[in-house]
C-alpha cells in the first residue's frame, strides 16, 4: 500500500509541523521512494510518486540522468506552496542497487520538490547505521 508521504505534505504538514514564531524541524524517515495506492497522480512529467519502476521507465539509469530530468522536467508535483518556515532532515535513502544512479536520482527528486515548496532548509542523507543517526540529527538541529 505504501506511506502517503505526498498527501502528508499536501494536507497535514502545516497543521502538524509548522508553528509561527518557532523553529520548525521535521525529520522524515524513508527509503526515498514515495508511493501510496490512493495517491497516484501525474501532471505532464510530474508525479506524486516515485518507485524503482518509475525511475526505470523514465530511463533515469544512465550517466545522462540529470540532463534527462532537466530536459524532460521529471519530478514530484509540488504538494505545498510555502514551507519557508520549515526545516527538513530526510534520513534513510536506500536506493535499488540495480541502478548505480538511483541514489542521486532520488535525492534530486526530493531536492527539487523541497525547492518548489520553498522549504527553508533541508538535508537528505542515505541509509546509515542507527548508531550514526544520532550525530546526523544533532548536527542538523544544532546548525
Amino acid at each position: 500500500m505504501g506511506s502517503d508521504t505526498w498527501r502528508f505534505f499536501k494536507t497535514k504538514v502545516n497543521d502538524y509541523c509548522v508553528d509561527e514564531n518557532f523553529r520548525n524541524i521535521l525529520i522524515v524517515l524513508t527509503d526515498g521512494y514515495i508511493y501510496h495506492k490512493d495517491t497516484k497522480m501525474k501532471e505532464a512529467k510530474l508525479t506524486s510518486y516515485l518507485t524503482p519502476q518509475v525511475i526505470r521507465s523514465f530511463k533515469l539509469n544512465t550517466k545522462d540522468w540529470e540532463n534527462d530530468i532537466a530536459e524532460k522536467q521529471f519530478g514530484f508535483i509540488p504538494a505545498n506552496n510555502d514551507l519557508s518556515n520549515l526545516e527538513i532532515l530526510v534520513l534513510g535513502i536506500n536506493p535499488d542497487t540495480k541502478n548505480p544512479y538511483e541514489e542521486e536520482v532520488i535525492k534530486k527528486y526530493w531536492s527539487d520538490w523541497f525547492d518548489a515548496m520553498k522549504v527553508n532548509r533541508y538535508v537528505i542523507k542515505s541509509a546509515a547505521l542507527p548508531s550514526n543517526m544520532d550525530k546526523i540529527i544533532k548536527d542538523f538541529i544544532l546548525n
